[in-house]
């Protein structure tokens, strides 16, 4: 999350040494993904810790990570060690039983890197398989480890460009025999892309571009040619464009699919970035990919021509439902824009969308084309607008868990709006640095560059003419029971 002070940063970082040790307790079957497995449903099947020794539990161990950064990623547990990964890319290996550390590996990271980061330093978590330990630093190497002592077996470097913003947050993920990563920047000047490298030897096998370099080219991937066409030919094709991946994945080995969600665009506001309009493929969308020749296999975009920073990034759940009495294979998602979409996983059929929070910038999703209906609520290119969600989102990297026995996902949902606005300026484009026109404040902050009495706050209308006819503004989170299907 954004902004986050000091204060707020050392708590976090305590409550995570906590859940390290929790973990070491639930965590301990040998899953080698962050879900646990392939369908990253988060859920867990042990069932030693229950309702009637769940009173029992008390303080095992702590582990200090050594940092005051901000931590978002799930420790791995195989063999009773946990390998948790840091900030920076930093990894620790830990006897899960004791908490006694068996080695760390430090990525080496120039700190001039900073400059290149949006919103933290956070690496969101490392795959284990095949005895070694996966992990991407946040200038864009790609490491494999030995899972025994920490050695480095090939390292790569995943970025294309090192001129442009761009950094890896995000997790590796290991489908069969290769490692994909993605990466960040997309508030600065990146073009969102993975890549898919061999387990054994770092060697590149596959490389997917989100967004065309041009309207002309070049199209490194087949699809990059029909997304042209849903962008202005005289867009901001030099600012990147975004579509950045820097969320959770998931695998399907059956039919051999990896899905991902793609992130916002840069600028943000539409009317700047594709002057004339277009739905800018592949902003805001999830996206199958098949795993072996690295072409896409369907797509869905949660918001065509996105500009309220809604990444569809958040974590991906792969499970079977009972729908109209067929058993069918789907992917669940809670994304940022606060709709739960169900799809089905082999095609991307849509077979449900409905809000999970409050939501302004659309009134509904069209069933039969798949779309949002846009309200003039969320268009803020002539005034100022209070919208919901806001840019974290109704639901942003913390996971949703799904339980097979109840049928339901459990979101760490936020209710929270942004008013965002446009400035009066022209755009100049700044290499390699934030490119984000979009003027916004959190209404309910009181203090600091987010709220209202913000400097770049004054002048807009006072918060009740703001939140007029709107849902309460009050920033508020909640753990949210969602049944995905809710007709049966």
């Amino acid at each position: 999350m954004r902004h986050w002070n000091t204060l707020q940063r050392v708590r976090w970082l305590r409550s995570v040494v906590v859940i390290l040790a929790v973990y070491s307790v639930i965590g301990a079957s040998g899953a080698m993904a962050l879900g646990p497995d392939s369908a990253e449903g988060h859920y867990s099947t042990l069932t030693r810790i229950n309702v009637s020794n769940v009173n029992s539990l008390g303080y095992a161990w702590s582990y200090d990570l050594n940092t005051a950064q901000g931590l978002e990623a799930t420790p791995v547990v195989v063999d009773s060690v946990m390998y948790a990964s840091a900030p920076w890319g930093f990894v620790h290996a830990i006897d899960a039983r004791t908490g006694k550390g068996l080695w760390s590996f430090d990525p080496h990271v120039d700190g001039r890197i900073m400059s290149k980061v949006c919103c933290g330093v956070a690496n969101r978590g490392l795959a284990f398989s095949r005895g070694r330990v996966f992990v991407a630093s946040i200038d864009g190497r790609l490491f494999a480890l030995e899972a025994r002592d920490g050695t480095v077996i090939w390292q790569t470097d995943t970025i294309v460009d090192h001129n442009r913003g761009y950094t890896v947050t995000g997790a590796v993920y290991v489908a069969d025999d290769i490692a994909v990563v993605g990466n960040s920047g997309a508030e600065l000047d990146a073009r969102g892309y993975i890549s898919a490298y061999d387990v054994n030897t770092g060697k590149l096998r596959w490389r997917f571009f989100t967004v065309p370099a041009s309207p002309k080219g070049p199209f490194e991937n087949p699809e990059l040619k029909a997304a042209a066409r849903t962008w202005d030919p005289h867009s901001l094709w030099q600012v990147g464009l975004g579509g950045t991946v820097w969320g959770g994945m998931a695998y399907d080995p059956d039919l051999h699919l990896l899905y991902f969600g793609t992130g916002n665009g840069v600028v943000y506001g539409r009317e700047q970035r594709s002057p004339r309009g277009g739905d800018n493929l592949f902003l805001a969308s999830v996206l199958a990919i098949n795993t072996v020749t690295g072409r896409l296999a369907w797509y869905y975009q949660e918001v065509p021509g996105d500009q309220w920073d809604y990444d569809a990034s958040a974590n991906i759940v792969l499970t079977d439902l009972q729908i109209r009495g067929r058993r069918r294979k789907v992917l669940l998602h809670a994304p940022k824009n606060g709709f739960f979409y169900v799809f089905d996983r082999r095609d991307g059929q849509l077979l449900s969308a409905e809000p999970y929070a409050s939501v302004t910038w659309a009134s509904r999703v069209d069933p039969k084309s798949g779309r949002p209906i846009e309200t003039a609520q969320g268009h803020y290119s002539k005034e100022p607008r209070l919208v919901f969600p806001s840019l974290v989102g109704a639901h942003n990297w913390q996971p949703m868990a799904f339980n097979p026995a109840t049928g339901l996902a459990y979101i760490p949902a936020v209710e929270a709006s942004a008013v965002f606005w446009m400035p009066q300026r022209a755009f100049v484009y700044k290499k390699g640095a934030l490119n984000i026109e979009t003027l916004y404040v959190w209404p309910t902050f009181n203090a600091g560059e987010s709220g209202l009495d913000a400097q770049i706050a004054k002048g807009l209308p006072p918060l009740d003419e703001l939140a007029r006819g709107q849902p309460d503004p009050t920033l508020r989170s909640y753990l949210r029971a969602w049944d995905p299907w809710l007709v049966r």
